[in-house]
């Protein structure tokens, strides 16, 4: 797939594209696109869908995340104060040590849950391992991605709490989309 009309709207798209549409659309309405604009669209659309199993590596190890980090790094609560998150990328020995982590987070999900696990799963198809302040989030121009810390074999209920938490936005991001009077602007009435 090279093209954008080629897409599979019946298909679950990667978080890379989710992304590099994230970026063209705010660079064309500030009419400045972005000079890496076509390289990262031919990222994007080299791979549109993400794996049979959940991918998990380190942040900023594909080019499309920079910008959703950078985004992140700069972004402000609800309450308007500023949020300053600090997010790195984490060495692969952390990597390698959360995968059992993770493996095992799941299957107690699935032996807990089985609706919830269901839900992760068609929701969750990356998990972004983080050095920082914060311990987990996601983020609507990047469906599909939870960024989360590392988790050693002690930690194997935190790092299930905060993938059914960031589990729980995405599934709330994809309701936003779906349904425009979510989103309506309020009344000053």
């Amino acid at each position: 797939v090279r093209s954008v009309s080629a897409l599979d709207p019946t298909k679950a798209w990667a978080p890379s594209l989710f992304a590099v549409t994230y970026l063209l659309e705010q660079s064309l309405a500030e009419n400045a696109p972005p000079h890496d604009a076509v390289a990262l669209t031919e990222i994007a659309l080299s791979a549109p869908y993400p794996g049979a199993s959940l991918n998990l590596s380190s942040a900023l190890s594909e080019p499309w995340e920079h910008g959703v980090v950078m985004g992140l790094r700069a972004a402000t609560s609800g309450f308007g104060a500023k949020c300053r998150a600090s997010l790195a990328p984490v060495l692969a020995a952390e990597v390698f040590c959360t995968r059992p982590v993770l493996n095992e987070a799941l299957s107690l999900l699935r032996a807990a849950d089985s609706a919830m696990a269901d839900e992760c799963s068609a929701m969750v198809s990356a998990i972004k391992l983080i050095r920082g302040n914060i311990a987990s989030l996601s983020a609507p121009h990047a469906f599909g991605v939870v960024f989360a810390r590392g988790a050693s074999a002690a930690d194997v209920g935190q790092l299930l709490y905060h993938l059914v938490h960031e589990c729980s936005h995405l599934t709330l991001f994809a309701m936003l989309a779906l349904d425009g009077q979510i989103i309506a602007p309020r009344s000053n009435e």
